[in-house]
């Protein structure tokens, strides 16, 4: 569950950052009002990624500490269960963040 949530998590910052800057302008301009001089925040793509990154590396040790916790098994044990929550982790680093 962590990994989903982190997975959509990084994919929907880059809308949130890049979006939410240009709300108030967009929402003006709707009503008739010139949003012309209106400051524009958009976030910077080096930024975007490691706020990316930082959300897929949290939910992937937060899925494997929360599987270790709700299966009480030894570690030799959840270890295909873990590669394959590293694997899922690194295709969504690749598909979302792009390195």
């Amino acid at each position: 569950m962590p990994l989903v949530l982190g997975g959509s998590l990084a994919h929907y910052l880059r809308l949130g950052l890049n979006e939410a800057g240009r709300a108030i302008p967009v929402t003006l301009a709707t009503f008739g009002y010139s949003g012309s001089r209106m400051a524009i925040a958009v976030a910077d793509p080096a930024v975007l990624s490691f706020l990316q990154s930082v959300a897929l590396i949290v939910s992937v040790w937060l899925t494997v500490i929360l599987t270790q916790k709700i299966a009480r098994q030894p570690l030799v044990n959840l270890l295909p269960q873990h590669l394959a929550t590293v694997a899922i982790g690194s295709l969504l680093w690749k598909v979302i963040v792009g390195w």
